[in-house]
């Protein structure tokens, strides 16, 4: 949620039915930005600064992804969504579920603000609110003259002639408005509610962690809520009460702070050093600067992995689509040189060795010491490099993915969502259960295999008579049925892929790909040049002339590839 001392821009909080008694002290991150306004959502914030608008922390939604705007004056974060107001009105972006992106037609609007799935603004017809309704926070009541507006969880409040008033949810009497003189800011938590009047700060709803118990201050100039804190800010600077997990409620130094917003357990100010983040990171939302961002050169390797997309180029790594445990954000790496993209980790082989990111529930991102490592490919929650030692493999093993048999010297190793295969001496082995056994375990006799490749229910390699393929894959159109897979005539096929339930090779007439065609991710790219193709759970990405180009689904975004850092081609009309 976000207040200034010129305009309030209330953003979204999310309530968690866990609690934790502990205090922690809290991650502090000073961004080099000094912002007009400031915003933060549940797990992202937005700035805007010399014209412009800028977002970090969770992309899951491309919350993040701020769109061309016109002369930004105002910015505001929702749960996963975020608005600005510009010279042309009002624009949104991210999550959509209840239509809190789709800005409805708004006359000379002056102030936006956001809630969990609903928006709200101040217009010359009064005020405007649209998204999600199911307790009445976008079902404004008649209000006279209206100059404030502030949007959070589930219910609304405004300043108007008569004080203020509110609506929506009133679960813990966050709308039983107290009497109030004169009031100026408004600031609303999930649960609670404040006001800054002439009196000072007025505060009501849930007090189970003493978010509303405000002592008296010295001339308070604005009010912010959160999930269940609050911050408020006077002559003595920003002062926090409530809810402190995360360290949200204890702020570092600031100079002269100006602004503060409150996120689900994150809370940022802006002070005469620029923005200044507390709290909970696990996003990345306590500053842009967390996680390099590359402009990505000459790729050479490209992943299509369950809802996301990674690439590798001379400068390094950059991924889009959906954003699992910052997944999107890779670290710091030292010339990497191969990629590989898991169900919600990534890995690459660098300088330094082994060096992954994403989720480590199972251990998936944490290798072990490795020796001189040459490959590496991740399946859903475990991940395999072949190194010094042969092939290790560590991270979740349910489906005994991580019972590598012996091995003679090992030259490829891929990876499916709970198996593995590798290509040694002997020709080609396979390890794991996998998610089912359609006969992708059961491996046909192959002549001098060179390469190959692994999907959920079927396996494939590159021998001398071509491409040979056993086991099945599973559509979802033709009667959501497996069928036994079938390899289309190839000249001269020389890599493979295989994803969830396709298989994508290169050939002399360009991209060739087969089995499940559901979201498209089976389609034939002709020509072009392709040298590098991989095929994700629903989606296929590859490198030809002019760039890369991803097809398939399109939810979460991973097949809109980034025009920021090289030529695009989108194939969405095939051949």
């Amino acid at each position: 949620m976000s207040i200034s001392t010129r305009a309030i821009s209330i953003s979204s909080v999310v309530v968690s039915m866990l609690f934790c008694s502990a205090v922690f002290m809290p991650e502090t991150a000073y961004a080099d930005i000094n912002p007009s306004v400031i915003a933060t959502g549940d797990n992202h914030t937005c700035s805007l600064e010399g014209g412009e608008v800028t977002c970090w922390g969770n992309r899951q939604h491309s919350q993040t992804t701020v769109p061309p705007l016109s002369t930004p004056i105002e910015v505001s974060a929702g749960g996963d969504h975020s608005c600005a107001l510009d010279a042309n009105g009002v624009v949104c972006w991210g999550l959509n579920i209840y239509g809190q992106t789709d800005v409805p037609e708004l006359t000379n609007p002056t102030q936006i603000t956001s809630g969990r799935f609903h928006n709200c603004a101040l217009t010359d017809s009064g005020v405007v609110c649209w998204g999600q309704d199911s307790d009445g926070q976008s079902t404004v009541p008649d209000l006279t003259n209206p100059s404030r507006v502030a949007a959070s969880g589930a219910h609304t409040c405004a300043i108007e002639d008569g004080g203020v008033t509110c609506w929506g949810a009133n679960t813990q009497q966050q709308l039983d408005v107290p009497q109030l003189t004169n009031p100026s800011q408004l600031g609303l938590g999930w649960f609670h509610s404040c006001a800054v009047d002439d009196n000072g700060t007025v505060c009501w709803g849930n007090n189970a962690n003493g978010q509303t118990n405000i002592p008296v201050q010295t001339n308070p100039v604005a009010v912010a809520g959160g999930w269940f804190d609050t911050c408020a800010l006077d002559d003595s600077g920003v002062n926090c009460y409530g809810a402190n997990q995360e360290g949200q409620a204890s702020p570092p130094e600031l100079t002269n702070p100006t602004q503060v917003s409150l996120g689900q357990r994150h809370v940022c100010a802006k002070d005469e050093t620029g923005v200044v983040c507390w709290g909970r990171n696990d996003y990345g939302q306590l500053a842009p600067g967390d996680s390099p961002d590359i402009t990505l050169s000459d790729p050479f390797q490209v992943e299509a992995g369950y809802n996301n997309s990674c690439a590798l180029g001379t400068t390094g790594v950059k991924c889009w689509g959906r954003d699992y445990s910052v997944i999107l954000d890779p670290p710091y790496l030292s010339n990497p040189t191969q990629l590989a993209l898991g169900g919600t980790h990534a890995c690459v082989i660098d300088d330094t060795g082994v060096v992954c990111w994403g989720t480590n529930s199972a251990g998936e991102s944490t290798p072990p010491d490795l020796v001189n490592p040459v490959a590496i490919v991740a399946g859903i929650n475990s991940t395999c490099a072949i190194a010094d030692s042969g092939v290790e493999c560590w991270g979740f093993d349910v489906a005994d993915q991580l019972d590598v048999p012996d091995l003679s010297n090992p030259t490829q190793i891929v990876a499916a969502s709970y198996s593995f295969c590798a290509l040694d001496d002997n020709g080609v082995s396979c390890w794991g259960t996998g998610l089912a056994n359609h006969g992708q375990f059961i491996i046909p006799d192959l002549s001098n295999p060179v390469e190959v490749s692994a999907s959920n229910f079927h396996t494939c390699a590159l021998d001398d008579s071509g491409v040979q393929c056993w086991g099945k894959y599973y559509s979802l159109i033709d009667d959501k049925k497996y069928f036994p897979i079938e390899v289309p005539d190839l000249i001269n096929p020389r890599q493979l892929s295989s994803g969830g339930n396709s298989t994508c090779a290169i050939d002399d007439t360009g991209l060739v790909c087969w089995g499940d065609n559901s979201w498209q991710q089976a389609q034939s790219l002709p020509g072009n040049n392709p040298v590098d193709v991989d095929a994700g759970d629903n989606h296929a990405c590859a490198i030809r002339d002019g760039g890369i180009v991803c097809w398939g689904s399109s939810e979460w975004a991973k097949k809109v590839v980034p025009e920021i850092f090289f030529q695009v081609i989108h194939a969405d009309d095939f051949e």
